[in-house]
């Protein structure tokens, strides 16, 4: 066998897209000459079109690697297709850095002139990519990517007549192109003449059927016209044959109903997506902003964290995380999403960094470039204006009180969402008018007690929560001044230190599930000036041990309320607290 000729016998199969074998050709003429720069670029292209992009990224840097050698044909090749591969793995960057080097080098490079016009349409700028493009239809008339390309830019435009006119050119060329067939049905669409549209879709269907691009156009016409089951047909029949594609169009449908502010069922579509595709970002992301604007914050914040497990440069999602955190008065964390953003992304808020992404098809009929909008420039925007805080709120707040902001919002939230419960009311609202009275008082003498601790700054803040709430799941918060906590229950009685007190059911279980450390402040031995007071050790671990052995009873069986010696827990030593000194 001769030198050369695995290389050519590669070329055969390349041309009839059998590309695994074209790579075991490409693979041999290599053994026999690492050096061969057109069997290292043919090679990249199969793996290309096979989507192994890391492999055919591996081949373009071989060619380009190589020092000493002046600009030539086969570097040119190499930069183009390394640039159409970044293009396809929606490295934006990358690849306009290769098609711009590729023109300096050689102007009419087709293929660069052609990446270009894609970039520039996927920032929406379609005239500017449509000049590129003409620039490559001029040196090579009959370019389906070129032809296709403009007609796709024009329609963007509305115009199009211009764009049937481009749509016709390419169908001459190649009468089975399924993108031009799909953009004369778009056409008609826009046009209103639905029956036009019907023949075109299903021609451009049929034209290639690896390609679901038609079907899901289709799935959107009938879901238009409230033919839900033949839309459910489509979209089933595209589902099996694409998948991404098929989530991807459902990203630009959520965006759909985001801009009709009908948030609910925009939600129901993306957790659909990422159910079917846990990794879609784009749709955890957009998720995470609907949850937003219907009030879930803490549903948003986890959706933008399942977005940034994937990819923690993602500013969108810190963002938003920080919309959130303003919402739940949680200064310190909006502070450090909101303030440092202009430091990490000083684009972020002109918003030029919102543009399409690319999805390229390989079928083998041919090649597809389809862009989509995942996410929208209307929608970021209320986003960022709902998000602005207002004079003062953070800025003209030091560090150190934005963090005891934070936490007092967090402990409020903590007693709110107890507030709430009937439950917990129902088994709350049978003391007598006296122990309500002896309750009151003791809270009393707390109050004049902590108040003492705080003027001598021996605590950092406290707050009387069932002076406000009477049925909060404890009377006051206290923060230290390291800024740990404490939840304080207040047991009051006019009697001896060893009378029993009484806990909810309600209570015990809240008691047993928090995070912070819980006391009682057992009052004793009150009158209207003087009364004395002990502090127990921590009693979740109590807590927890009684609430075990509650959950052993039997169904249907739930106490309302225990009573409690003093003598089964710890307290500190006795305290006198007489008012008014």
């Amino acid at each position: 066998m001769r030198g050369r000729e695995p290389y050519y016998e590669g070329n055969k199969f390349l041309r009839r897209s059998k590309y695994e074998k074209a790579i075991e050709y490409y693979d041999e003429a290599l053994k026999r000459n690492p050096n061969h720069d057109w069997a290292l670029i043919w090679k990249g292209y199969a793996l290309y079109r096979l989507y192994r992009y890391d492999e055919s990224l591996e081949c373009y840097e071989k060619v380009l690697n190589k020092r000493g050698r002046p600009a030539e044909k086969p570097e040119l090749e190499a930069l183009a297709g390394k640039g159409n591969v970044h293009y396809a793995l929606n490295h934006y960057d990358e690849a306009k850095e290769c098609f711009e080097r590729a023109l300096q080098i050689n102007p009419r490079l087709i293929d660069a002139l052609i990446g270009i016009g894609f970039l520039m349409h996927l920032k929406h700028l379609y005239e500017e990519g449509n000049q590129f493009l003409n620039k490559a239809l001029k040196i090579h008339q009959t370019n389906q990517f070129a032809l296709t390309g403009i007609a796709s830019g024009l329609i963007s435009l509305e115009k199009y007549e211009d764009a049937y006119e481009y749509c016709d050119k390419a169908l001459d060329v190649n009468p089975s192109s399924a993108l031009s067939l799909m953009g004369k049905a778009g056409i008609h669409y826009h046009k209103g003449d639905f029956k036009k549209y019907i023949e075109y879709s299903t021609k451009a269907s049929d034209s290639d059927p690896e390609f679901a691009g038609p079907l899901l156009s289709k799935m959107v016409f009938f879901r238009e016209q409230g033919e839900i089951d033949k839309a459910e047909i489509c979209y089933q029949s595209a589902l099996k044959m694409d998948k991404k594609l098929c989530l991807l169009s459902r990203i630009d449908y959520g965006i759909q109903l985001c801009l009709k502010e009908e948030y609910d069922e925009s939600i129901k579509i993306y957790s659909e997506i990422v159910r079917m595709d846990p990794e879609m970002i784009h749709a955890w992301v957009n998720m995470g902003i609907a949850y937003y604007f219907i009030g879930e914050y803490e549903k948003s914040i986890e959706c933008c964290d399942r977005a940034l497990k994937f990819d923690p440069g993602l500013t969108l999602a810190s963002y938003c995380k920080g919309a959130n955190y303003r919402k739940l008065r949680d200064y310190n964390k909006y502070d450090e999403y909101y303030r440092r953003l202009p430091d990490i992304d000083p684009d972020f808020f002109d918003l030029d960094w919102i543009r399409g992404i690319p999805y390229v098809i390989h079928t083998r009929s041919g090649e597809y470039r389809l862009p989509f909008l995942t996410y929208n420039k209307k929608i970021i925007n209320k986003l960022i204006e709902d998000c602005r805080p207002e004079p003062g709120e953070i800025s003209d707040t030091p560090r150190e009180d934005q963090d005891l902001i934070s936490l007092e919002a967090s402990l409020r939230k903590l007693a709110g969402k107890w507030i709430g419960q009937n439950e917990y009311i129902n088994n709350n609202i049978s003391y007598n008018k006296m122990e309500l009275e002896t309750g009151r008082s003791g809270e009393d003498y707390v109050e004049y007690y902590l108040n003492k601790l705080n003027k001598n700054n021996k605590i950092k803040q406290f707050w009387w929560i069932s002076d406000q709430h009477a049925l909060a799941p404890y009377d006051f918060y206290i923060i230290k001044n390291d800024n740990s906590v404490v939840l304080l229950d207040v047991k009051s009685t006019s009697g001896k230190f060893g009378n029993d007190f009484y806990i909810s059911y309600k209570e015990l279980e809240f008691i047993a599930s928090i995070g912070y450390e819980y006391c009682i402040y057992r009052i004793y031995e009150a009158d209207d000036s003087v009364a004395k007071l002990r502090i127990s050790e921590d009693i979740r671990t109590f807590a927890k041990g009684v609430f075990d052995l509650l959950e052993r009873l039997p169904e249907g069986v739930c106490p309302e309320s225990l009573s409690i010696s003093p003598s089964v827990l710890k307290f500190q030593s006795e305290i006198s607290i007489e008012r008014g000194r």
